[in-house]
């Protein structure tokens, strides 16, 4: 993967932060960064996973970032998540059988390139740090995202009759929503991830994809929810 330095102001405009933040998280430790001279570089895309994880974990510049994002894009999810990608009756009872079965929803898609890649990342993901979140939801994503594991974005959604442990999630919840995100660029995976973290927060939204019985119905309320988002947010 190619090394795209980026300056302080490069790094304020791709988090969303003020320059003042960005040198002192630098400073200390608290975001990845090299000194060269007095000046300070960063990574584009070691900025983008650890914002990633800082969107998961709802804290810092979560919420700037679910503002930022869906005012630049439209609706994005119905798009990438179609009725066939999503399964209301999921059966693992465990991580490890959540993790197969939601390759196994992928590989509906027709763009997955390799089934057996796609599990070994989505481990190595979950190894890392967990991706549940608060509510009884997970916002599984492979360990990288390029072009060279999909020929096209997509998402595929799973609901379990009921919960299940799957990681430890910040209210220690069991989770029984699994979004799986896979996108062949990072912009775009930051994008949909802080997208969907600010659904997850409603609870009508989780609380509606329970009831739901079909695909159909899932694919509809995920449209009419992220029209909503992006309604309010734009009155702001």
């Amino acid at each position: 993967m190619s090394y795209h330095p980026l300056n302080l102001k490069q790094a304020s405009d791709l988090l969303q932060m003020d320059v003042s933040d960005i040198r002192s998280m630098a400073l200390n430790g608290e975001l990845p960064a090299q000194l060269q001279g007095n000046t300070y570089l960063f990574d584009e895309q070691e900025l983008k996973t650890w914002l990633s994880h800082e969107i998961l974990r709802r804290s810092r510049c979560a919420a700037s970032i679910n503002t930022t994002t869906a005012r630049s894009a439209g609706c994005l999810l119905p798009l990438l998540c179609r009725p066939e990608y999503i399964e209301p009756h999921m059966q693992g009872r465990s991580q490890a059988a959540i993790l197969r079965e939601l390759t196994t929803l992928a590989e509906r898609t027709g763009a997955l390139y390799n089934p057996k890649d796609l599990l070994e990342q989505l481990i190595r993901r979950e190894k890392m740090a967990s991706t549940a979140v608060e509510g009884g939801l997970a916002l599984v994503h492979p360990f990288r995202n390029d072009e060279y594991t999909f020929s096209e974005s997509f998402i595929c959604l799973g609901v379990l009759d009921s919960p299940v442990y799957f990681g430890d999630a910040p209210d220690n919840s069991p989770t029984d929503i699994f979004f799986l995100i896979c996108c062949c660029d990072s912009t775009l995976h930051l994008q949909v991830l802080s997208r969907l973290s600010a659904l997850c927060r409603q609870k009508d939204f989780p609380n509606g994809l329970r009831e739901a019985e079909t695909a159909a119905e899932m694919h509809a309320l995920l449209m009419t929810a992220e029209q909503s988002l992006l309604q309010r947010d734009a009155k702001e």
